[in-house]
């Protein structure tokens, strides 16, 4: 009976660790968390271009389209932040919570002011802000000048300054 009692606990425990997520860098854990009673819900799209292909900070161009209520607006930033070998939620938690670059900020500023929020307000990240994401590393995310990159073809990053990009579909909630 102890011993069933230990292995439950045990098992109870591992169930309980945060978990290290899988496109995330060494021992990363995503920054994501519930959402609490009267959380209103953004719905869009997020862009991100890199100017080159390398590890570290750099600015990064960020574009969201984001809706609520069927209203659609756009917002553009270029924002000084490290997004290889991230998960990415804590690039968004990044960019919309802890970046404390001037471009974060009014980036921040600009999406609550046009949709309504008080400026004291906060954006929650969630394990399901993301979907239809492309993959760090994939095919179509490096970018060559002057060619069409093929959503299908293999990664081929072969020119003379590749530059990389993502896109994904994204939820993000105002408290």
């Amino acid at each position: 009976m102890i011993r069933k009692t230990f292995m439950i606990m045990s098992a109870l425990m591992v169930a309980a660790m945060p978990s290290v997520a899988s496109a995330g860098g060494p021992n990363e854990t995503a920054c994501t968390e519930k959402v609490g009673a009267g959380a209103t819900t953004l719905r869009g799209t997020i862009a991100a271009g890199v100017p080159t292909i390398q590890p570290g900070v750099q600015n990064v161009d960020f574009t969201l389209r984001l809706e609520r209520g069927g209203a659609v607006h756009f917002f553009r930033a270029n924002v000084p932040i490290a997004v290889f070998s991230r998960p990415n939620e804590n690039v968004l938690c990044d960019l919309l919570g802890t970046n404390s670059s001037p471009a974060a900020a009014d980036l921040r500023e600009a999406i609550l002011a046009t949709f309504g929020f008080p400026l004291t307000s906060r954006f929650i990240v969630t394990d399901k802000s993301f979907s239809k994401a492309e993959i760090q590393g994939t095919a179509a995310q490096w970018l060559c000048d002057g060619q069409f990159t093929d959503p299908n073809s293999p990664l081929n990053p072969t020119c003379a300054a590749p530059r990389g990009s993502a896109m994904a579909d994204i939820t993000i909630h105002v408290q």
